[in-house]
């Protein structure tokens, strides 16, 4: 049987551990007979001896036996996109395996390493316009915006620049205050593969002012004040004309008395 190595992780993420695997079977690692048998890892950017059964040459990796049977792992930590597409090679024995550490474009996953959000009125005030943009994402997500932790609608997602295993995006919407409410949880959730992102979350205070009962009430105290004012004028001039009159008349008997 010959041996050979696997990705055990599904889907790999930039940024976590990630586990080669190799299988060796029934193979004996230990063909001198002595106390260390004959495990180790090469490969990685430059090529050169990772783990041995002594230990390893640099911390970000690491060389885990199993239990259960023969084979044995090689440790990768804070995966980049440097460890792709380089060869790497598991020996046990005198059998070697060696194989370029590729990856499925759909079976990698990366977290924006930056969120940069804004969000603005738009002239009306009916309305808020929001806009985020996630630096080195992949695979390219599904946005969906939740108000009140209800589903709205799915949000635009743009994409502004693409690289090799990464992708610059921008996710915008236009949330209609009248038609969904000004007040409550905003958020956006993105989903990778099997994982969700929250990149916007916000408690919007965003009713206009006309809308509460404090101000709606200004207008119809300021009404009847000048209601109120009015009738006040109307009833003082009809007094004093009638106060006049009455006046003139005491006066006009006088003089012909």
């Amino acid at each position: 049987m010959t041996i050979n190595w696997t990705v055990v992780n599904n889907p790999v993420i930039f940024g976590r551990d990630v586990i080669l695997r190799c299988h060796v079977g029934n193979i004996d690692c230990n063909v001198s007979g002595t106390a260390h048998d004959t495990r180790q890892w090469t490969g990685g950017q430059h090529y050169k001896l990772l783990c041995a059964t002594e230990g390893c040459t640099d911390p970000k990796y690491k060389m885990m036996t199993r239990n259960t049977s023969h084979d044995f792992d090689l440790w990768i930590r804070n995966f980049s996109e440097s460890d792709l597409y380089c060869e790497y090679t598991c020996q046990c024995g005198h059998e070697v395996n060696t194989t370029t550490l590729s990856v499925e474009q759909n079976k990698l996953i990366s977290f924006p390493t930056e969120i940069n959000t804004d969000s603005s009125y738009i002239a009306s005030g009916d309305q808020l316009h929001i806009e985020v943009s996630l630096e080195k994402v992949n695979p390219v997500p599904i946005c969906t915006l939740m108000f009140k932790d209800k589903v709205i609608a799915e949000a635009n997602v743009t994409t502004l620049k693409s690289y090799r295993y990464f992708t610059d995006l921008n996710v915008s919407f236009t949330f209609a205050l009248q038609e969904f409410g000004c007040s409550g949880s905003l958020q956006i959730v993105c989903s990778l593969l099997s994982y969700n992102i929250t990149v916007f979350n916000e408690n919007i205070q965003s009713c206009p002012e006309y809308d509460s009962p404090f101000h709606l009430h200004i207008p119809l105290v300021t009404a009847c004040s000048v209601f109120l004012l009015a009738i006040f004028c109307i009833v003082y001039i009809i007094k004093r004309r009638r106060r006049n009159q009455h006046f003139d008349i005491l006066q006009q008997q006088h003089e012909e008395g």
